[in-house]
C-alpha cells in the first residue's frame, strides 16, 4: 500500500489536476507516505512521510522511504488564483513564479503498485498559462518507506533514492542494474518511477530503459509481484519527452503492447506533446481523435495540448474553431460529465488559453517578413463574432508589434478597438500609433489620434508633440516644394488650432511656398504673423519675403521692410 504527494513545477510535458484519482477500499489511516504520481516533463515529485519537509538538492527529483502501517494519499493541488492558473510553457517563453499550495488529503489502498490512472506524462496543462505553479520549491533526499516488500517493512529502513539514482546513472543493461540492486531487496515501484523521470531530466535514457528492462526481468522472477505497470511506462514516456529523444516513443509504446499494459489518457497526452515537440502538430491532433475513437474521455490537458498544436502551426483560425466546437459540445452537455473535474473552471481556462494562442499567432504573423495584415484583421473579426475577444493588454501588445508601413491598417483597427471597448489607453501606445501613421504617410490619421488625445486623454506629452509636429513638417515641406501656399496656410492654422506652436521652420516653409507662387500679399501677412507670435525671423525668412516682394515688383517695400522689423 502506498500513497502519494505530487509537486507541480512550471514545465511543459506533464499534467496534474482533477483527473488524478485513486479509489479507496479500506478504512481511514493516519500516516502519509509519499511517492511520485505524475510523470514526464520536468514535474518534480516529493517522496515523503507525514511532516516531511525536504529541500531540492538534485536533478532526479527523488527521495527516500520509511515504513508506516497505514498510508494515506496526499496530493498537492494548485490554489485557485485566477482564470489561468499554473505555468504553461509554449513557444512563447513564460516566467516561472513560486506559488504556495494547498494540500488535499485523500485515502488510497493501492495494492503494491499504482493503477496508472493519474494525469501526467508529456501533456500540456492549460491551467499553467500565466506563470503560476504548484509546489513549495522543495525536494527531498530521504524519505522512510514501508509496506512494499517484507524486508523493508520489517527493517523499517530508509532508501536513499538520490544515491541509488546516481549509482544507476551509468547502467546500460539490465545486468548493470542487477549488479547495483542485487542486495537492495524488493524496492517499491515508486522509487523506480522517480529514478526514471530523473534520468529523463538528465538525458540518461540508456539508464532509464535498462531500469525498465530489469523490472521486466523481475516480473518473471516474482510472478508479476514486481513488474513495470502503466505508471512506470508513463514515467518512461515522459522521460523520452524530457530528454528530447523522441525517436524512442514508438519503442516505449510497442513495449507496453508486448507487456499487455494498456495506455490511458495520460499516455496519449504525452504522445501528443512529443509530436508537437517534433514539429508534427497535425499528428498530435490525430492523437486526440484517437483518444475519442477508443472510447476514452479527453482530459482538459488533452484539449489544451490540441490548442498548443494549433499555435505551433500558426493556425489561429483553427484554434478558434476548435474552441468554438468544444464550447458548443460543453454547453450541450456532451463534455464535462466527469464529476472529478471542475469543468466550469476548466472551461474558463481553456477559453483564456484560446485567446492567448490566437494572440501569439497574430503577433507572429505581424513580425514575419511577408504581409499578413489581412489575416490578422480576419482573425480579430472572427474572434469578435465568436464572442472570444482579446483584452486591452493583448490589443496593445499587438499594436506594438505593428512596425512596418503596411501595418498601419491593423494598428488603426486595434487603436479603434481599444478606444471603443476599453475606458483607458496608454500614452505610449498612442504615440506609437501616431509614429506608425506618419511612417505610412497617413498624416491626417495621425492628427486624428492626436485630437483624440486632446479630447479623451491621455494628455499628449513632449513625445506626442514632437511626433505630430514632425508630421506637419512633412506636409509643410511638400507644400513648400510644390508652392501650394494655401495648403501651407491651412496647416499653420490647424497647428495653432490644436495648440501646436509653429516654429521658424514651419513659418519659413509657408513663406517659401508663397514666394514660389509669387503671392506677395500672403507672404507679407505670414511674415507679420510670425513676428507677432514671437518667432524671430531667420535669414531664410528674410530671403523668402524679399523674393516675394521682388516678384510682386514692390521694390520700395523691399528696401524698407527689413528696417521695420
Amino acid at each position: 500500500m502506498q500513497a502519494l504527494i505530487t509537486w507541480e513545477v512550471p514545465q511543459v510535458g506533464f499534467e496534474f489536476g482533477p483527473s488524478c484519482k485513486f479509489r479507496t477500499r479500506s478504512r481511514r489511516k493516519n500516516i502519509v507516505v509519499g511517492f511520485p504520481v505524475c510523470n514526464g516533463g520536468n514535474a518534480d515529485v516529493l517522496l515523503g512521510s507525514e511532516g516531511f519537509n525536504g529541500g531540492r538538492k538534485f536533478g532526479f527529483g527523488c527521495g527516500c522511504f520509511s515504513g508506516h502501517s497505514g498510508p494515506k494519499l496526499a496530493r498537492f493541488c494548485e490554489p485557485k488564483k485566477g482564470s489561468f492558473g499554473g505555468s504553461f510553457v509554449v513557444a512563447w517563453a513564460l516566467e516561472e513564479q513560486a506559488i504556495g499550495n494547498e494540500v488535499v488529503v485523500e485515502e488510497s489502498t493501492s495494492e503494491h503498485r499504482l493503477s496508472g490512472e493519474c494525469e501526467s506524462g508529456g501533456g500540456v496543462d492549460h491551467r499553467n498559462v500565466d506563470g503560476r505553479n504548484g509546489g513549495d520549491g522543495n525536494d527531498g533526499d530521504e524519505v522512510g518507506v514501508g509496506g512494499q516488500g517484507c524486508d523493508w517493512e520489517q527493517r523499517n529502513e530508509k532508501i536513499d533514492v538520490r544515491a541509488l539514482a546516481l549509482s544507476l546513472q551509468f547502467a546500460k543493461t539490465a545486468d548493470d542494474v542487477e549488479e547495483v540492486l542485487k542486495d537492495k531487496g524488493d524496492l517499491p515501484l515508486q522509487v523506480f518511477s522517480s529514478i526514471i523521470r530523473g534520468f529523463g531530466r538528465d538525458r540518461l535514457m540508456d539508464s532509464a530503459f535498462a531500469t525498465v528492462e530489469w523490472l521486466k526481468r523481475k516480473k518473471e522472477e516474482t510472478n508479476g509481484f514486481i513488474a513495470p505497470n502503466l505508471f512506470i511506462y508513463n514515467s518512461l514516456l515522459g522521460a523520452v519527452k524530457q530528454s528530447g529523444q523522441f525517436g524512442e516513443m514508438d519503442r516505449v509504446l510497442n513495449d507496453m503492447t508486448r507487456e499487455g499494459v494498456a495506455p490511458n489518457v495520460v499516455t496519449y497526452n504525452t504522445k501528443m506533446a512529443i509530436y508537437i515537440d517534433r514539429g508534427l502538430s497535425t499528428e498530435a491532433l490525430h492523437v486526440l481523435e484517437e483518444i475519442q475513437e477508443k472510447g476514452m474521455t479527453p482530459s482538459p490537458v488533452s484539449y489544451s495540448t490540441a490548442l498548443l498544436a494549433y499555435q505551433r502551426m500558426q493556425d489561429g483560425n483553427g484554434a478558434l474553431k476548435f474552441f468554438v466546437d468544444f464550447r458548443e459540445k460543453y454547453r450541450k452537455g456532451h463534455i464535462g460529465k466527469d464529476a472529478d473535474v471542475d469543468w466550469e473552471q476548466e472551461f474558463v481556462k481553456l477559453e483564456n488559453f484560446t485567446k492567448r494562442v490566437c494572440y501569439q499567432v497574430m503577433r507572429r504573423w505581424l513580425v514575419r517578413d511577408d504581409n499578413l495584415t489581412t489575416k490578422v484583421l480576419k482573425l480579430l473579426t472572427e474572434m469578435d463574432i465568436a464572442e472570444v475577444p482579446l483584452g486591452r493588454a493583448e490589443h496593445e501588445r499587438l499594436l506594438w508589434a505593428c512596425t512596418r508601413e503596411e501595418h498601419y491598417i491593423v494598428a488603426k483597427d486595434l487603436y479603434s478597438r481599444i478606444r471603443e471597448k476599453h475606458s483607458d489607453i496608454s500614452l505610449a501606445v498612442c504615440n506609437h500609433t501616431i509614429w506608425l501613421m506618419g511612417k505610412a504617410k497617413k498624416w491626417w490619421a495621425a492628427l486624428e489620434i492626436y485630437e483624440d488625445m486632446l479630447d479623451k486623454g491621455p494628455q499628449p506629452n513632449n513625445m506626442s508633440y514632437e511626433l505630430i509636429v514632425s508630421h506637419f513638417n512633412v506636409l509643410l515641406s511638400a507644400a513648400r516644394k510644390r508652392a501650394i501656399w494655401k495648403w501651407g496656410v491651412r496647416l499653420l492654422n490647424k497647428m495653432e488650432e490644436k495648440g501646436l506652436q509653429p516654429r521658424s521652420k514651419e513659418w519659413n516653409a509657408v513663406l517659401v511656398a508663397c514666394s514660389k507662387a509669387a503671392e506677395t500679399s500672403a507672404a507679407i501677412k505670414i511674415f507679420k504673423r510670425m513676428v507677432e507670435q514671437g518667432q524671430k525671423p531667420t535669414i531664410l525668412s528674410y530671403g523668402a519675403l524679399l523674393s516675394a516682394l521682388e516678384k510682386g515688383k514692390r521694390y520700395d517695400e523691399a528696401r524698407q521692410w527689413p528696417w521695420k522689423t
